[in-house]
């Protein structure tokens, strides 16, 4: 380093420096880099437990949340697990919560009791947005519902425009049900998502394999997460990653079973 380059880093302001200096530290981190704030995992990492709800699970949630409080897990959304790794941090015991099939043109009465428990409980999760119809059919009151959520941590995530097996779309149908549910949330809150829940979990192409065009549309709209049912296990490399879920059991302790040997 010559002494024109000492030069110009003294004079770095001092709080500029440490962020210089923090973001360093965290490419230092063995198997975690990072480049353009963008996450690059050298060494896989193991999925969190993962669980998937729909408006049916409502009348487990009562007994479960007070379980999975008392196992010590930590909820958290995808969006909030991505940037505590770009950060250069490893969460002990995250549980990553989905809640699918939020529409905004009628919303379930029990998304919201779930949604109520959970906060009661201090804990935030995913929602998965179906924007189907026109998009003057929305309703502004759920808009607003949601955005607040968002506001409190909820992540708000695509769940496409139509609920519709992504690989048996062609190219362009494909495309329209990721980019508009993308448009529709990011205009409707001021906040682009980061996330997209598949419908039905099927990240499959027809030919057999992962289809990738599911992850080539979300390479270019910025999204993090691809979220199914099956595999999913662990992650590398970069975003975005296919993360997968387990649904519940026919009791709460089966739940419990499931997210503890759910990825083992």
């Amino acid at each position: 380093m010559d002494k024109e380059q000492i030069s110009q880093i003294s004079r770095i302001p001092r709080q500029n420096f440490l962020k210089l200096l923090g973001l360093a530290c965290i490419n230092l981190i063995p198997g975690i880099n990072t480049l353009n704030n963008e996450l690059f995992l050298e060494v896989p990492i193991k999925i969190p437990p993962s669980l998937m709800l729909h408006s049916k699970d409502l009348s487990q949630l009562p007994n479960l949340i007070p379980l999975i409080v008392n196992s010590g897990y930590e909820a958290t959304t995808y969006e909030q697990y991505y940037k505590k790794l770009l950060n250069g941090e490893k969460p002990t015991t995250p549980l990553l919560i989905s809640i699918d099939d939020i529409g905004i043109t009628y919303m379930n009465p029990a998304f919201k009791r779930i949604i109520e428990i959970m906060d009661k409980a201090r804990m935030v999760g995913t929602l998965g947005i179906v924007t189907r119809g026109e998009r003057n059919e929305a309703k502004t009151d759920i808009w607003k519902y949601l955005a607040e959520k968002q506001k409190n941590g909820w992540e708000l995530a695509i769940h496409t425009e139509d609920h519709t097996s992504l690989p048996f779309l062609t190219d362009r149908e494909l495309r329209f049900q990721i980019k508009e549910t993308y448009e529709e949330i990011a205009n409707a809150t001021g906040k682009s998502p980061n996330s997209l829940i598949l419908p039905y979990g099927n990240v499959n192409s027809k030919l057999g394999g992962t289809d990738r065009r599911i992850f080539d549309v979300c390479k270019e709209l910025g999204i993090w997460w691809v979220v199914g049912i099956p595999g999913g296990k662990q992650i590398s490399g970069s975003p975005p990653y296919f993360a997968g879920r387990v649904g519940p059991g026919r009791t709460e302790q089966i739940t419990m079973e499931y997210l503890a040997n759910s990825f083992d």
